[in-house]
């Protein structure tokens, strides 16, 4: 019982659904104590702020980040954002009369991607960072949402499947993670994560109508999904496979998890015929295979 309320706190704490629970759940047995334990630390922190230094910082529970891994994912936001502001301008500079709003929606999104690469860049820019460059897999993701022909997929590849997978869980826990050592740089990154202005609520409830009302066919759906997702979960796993000494490994790949199954469940209650546990089977062996050398079997 004190485990399971353990649980609810940090889900309500990170502003997640309590399916999630049924992850943490799995993560938690490997080692129920220390794991529990662990858990909880990120969120009880109390008046602790944690620290930063030219070479590392430490959260408010002990645990140490160096500096080069901090660059190295805040320069993923700062890769997604772009590619973001390049698709939003792309898809706003050709006439269509006959969807007007979604051209003008994505005007909009090209200027506010700017204001979000800028706050991405002043935290780096405080942090003495520059941004790097990103490995192809990243590109691929966001390649294959660029040639993507119409909007209805484009909407559902960006406000659902992107979304609800890097930015409702990675955006959003790094925010809330490190906000207390860096409450001054963070709240300028939280608002790229965090806030919804009115034109993004449009563009969520214009999704959901699409799905809804079968605007898009649900195959068509469940291709870009699997697509999208086992690039994404390839891309996590490539990141956590060259970074050194991560003392949070099991912890990434317990967002890695719910980061897939997020999008699938939102699409679930949106009346997809979608089998959740079959999907994430089936986009975990796809992004395994993304990773083989390309000269090794499948």
């Amino acid at each position: 019982m004190v485990m399971q309320h353990g649980i609810k706190e940090v889900l309500k704490n990170y502003n997640l659904p309590m399916w999630i629970s049924d992850y943490v759940d799995e993560y938690i047995k490997e080692d129920p104590l220390n794991s529990m334990k662990r858990a909880l630390s990120f969120i009880n922190v109390k008046r602790k702020r944690g620290s930063v230094t030219s070479t590392y910082v430490i959260l408010p529970n002990g645990t140490k980040f160096s500096m080069s891994d901090i660059s190295k994912i805040l320069s993923l936001f700062y890769y997604g954002e772009k590619q973001v502001e390049l698709m939003a301008e792309s898809w706003s500079s050709k006439p269509d009369p006959a969807h007007v709003k979604y051209v003008k929606h994505f005007l909009n999104v090209s200027k506010v991607e700017k204001r979000h690469l800028r706050a991405i860049k002043n935290l780096m820019d405080g942090l003495m960072r520059k941004p790097e460059e990103s490995p192809q897999i990243i590109k691929d993701v966001f390649s294959y949402i660029m040639n993507l022909g119409t909007w209805e997929e484009r909407f559902v590849a960006l406000y659902i499947i992107m979304r609800y997978s890097y930015s409702a869980i990675f955006g959003q826990v790094f925010y809330k993670v490190f906000y207390f050592v860096m409450p001054e740089f963070m709240r300028s990154f939280g608002k790229v994560y965090i806030d919804e202005n009115g034109d993004l609520r449009w563009a969520l409830e214009e999704t959901r109508n699409m799905v809804k009302n079968k605007n898009i066919s649900d195959d068509r759906i469940l291709k870009i999904s699997e697509d999208l997702l086992s690039l994404i979960e390839a891309s996590v796993k490539y990141e956590i496979s060259i970074t050194k000494d991560l003392e949070v490994e099991k912890e990434i790949r317990l967002m890695l998890k719910v980061a897939i199954a997020y999008p699938l469940h939102e699409l679930k209650d949106l009346g997809v015929n979608i089998d959740i546990k079959n999907e994430e089977t089936k986009i975990d062996l796809l992004s395994n295979n993304l990773l083989k050398p390309k000269d090794e079997p499948n």
